[in-house]
């Protein structure tokens, strides 16, 4: 495999392995939960400034997004959490599906 293929793939690796630590830290801190990652390390079109992407849902989230996003926030530097309590994903899944 030639150095730049390989630094990319050991790059997504790092990535996708701090999106797991994020996931053990927020069932520590919230219990059960779903939890997707998406966007451009999944995709493979990932930069040298691209953070991981993690969809969240669980009901042990603050109600008060702002709280949410920052308790997610604190569980791991370099991942760009997204939470939503179970209620607030069935209302988009929802909508989406009006479209």
């Amino acid at each position: 495999m030639p150095v730049g293929i390989e630094a990319r793939v050991a790059r997504q690796r790092e990535l996708v392995s701090l999106a797991r630590r994020f996931l053990v830290e927020a069932r520590r801190a919230l219990g059960p939960l779903t939890a997707w990652v998406y966007g451009p390390v999944v995709r493979g079109d990932f930069n040298l400034w691209s953070d991981v992407d993690v969809l969240v849902v669980a009901k042990g989230l603050p109600q008060r997004p702002q709280d949410r996003f920052g308790m997610l926030l604190e569980l791991a530097p370099g991942v760009e959490p997204k939470g939503y309590t179970e209620e607030e994903f069935r209302g988009l899944l929802g909508r989406a599906g009006k479209r």
